[in-house]
């Protein structure tokens, strides 16, 4: 009976962090494309500044939960999105909003890949 209790207590443990993961790559790849997305929206307007506020943000929001993003994503793929993100703030200012619309359109795929690779699926299973 006592090793009964201890496998529940172990697969409850395990499906609580499982969706703690995706719950919180999900949240954090909402608020951060929803950033993103006004970033490029401000350069596709020609507004460079505001554009570099939005990214400034970004790279803030980012910062604050990296940590914890870094305990269910892996640790190549945070470290993928930081590059892109201090990338793209660099293009952003050193070569304008043209250049800056495709990297900021490669950082949003890797945003929405952050989510998808939490989320699970039969093929993991198999």
């Amino acid at each position: 009976m006592k090793r009964l209790i201890a496998v529940i207590c172990l697969a409850a443990g395990v499906i609580i962090l499982t969706l703690t993961g995706i719950f919180t790559a999900k949240a954090c790849s909402d608020d951060l494309v929803k950033i993103t997305d006004k970033a490029i929206l401000y350069a596709g307007s020609e507004n460079q500044k505001k554009a570099v506020e939005a990214m400034n943000e970004l790279k803030n929001e980012w910062d604050s939960r990296e940590t914890a993003l870094s305990f269910f994503a892996g640790s190549e793929t945070v470290d993928t999105i930081s590059r892109q993100i201090e990338y793209s703030v660099s293009v952003l200012q050193n070569k304008g909003t043209k250049a800056f619309m495709s990297e900021a359109a490669l950082l949003k795929s890797m945003l929405y890949e952050l989510y998808e690779d939490e989320k699970p699926s039969a093929l993991l299973l198999f």
